[in-house]
């Protein structure tokens, strides 16, 4: 079953998320590190983070890096992706 979001941007206007543009990922991050996704025909991805600690991300391809300077395992970090 299809799902979506519906959020408003900084000028309030609505903007719809659905499942087909949006991926909730949650990675325990310890320091720096790397994943691929798969992405389809026509898109791109972008990505950010939110944690505790200062966590950079940035996008090549079909791969979210991210730095951080994080090294507890107990420390976690949410990086969303999306696809435009």
């Amino acid at each position: 079953m299809p799902w979506g979001l519906t959020i408003y941007n900084d000028k309030g206007a609505v903007e719809n998320i659905t499942s087909s543009s949006f991926v909730l990922d949650f990675i325990k991050i310890t320091g720096d590190g790397s994943k691929q996704y798969t992405v389809p025909s026509g898109l791109t991805l972008y990505a950010t983070a939110i944690g505790r600690h200062s966590i950079r991300t940035s996008v090549s391809g079909n791969t979210v890096y991210w730095k951080s300077n994080i090294t507890s395992p107990s420390m976690d970090g949410i990086i969303i992706v999306g696809l435009k």
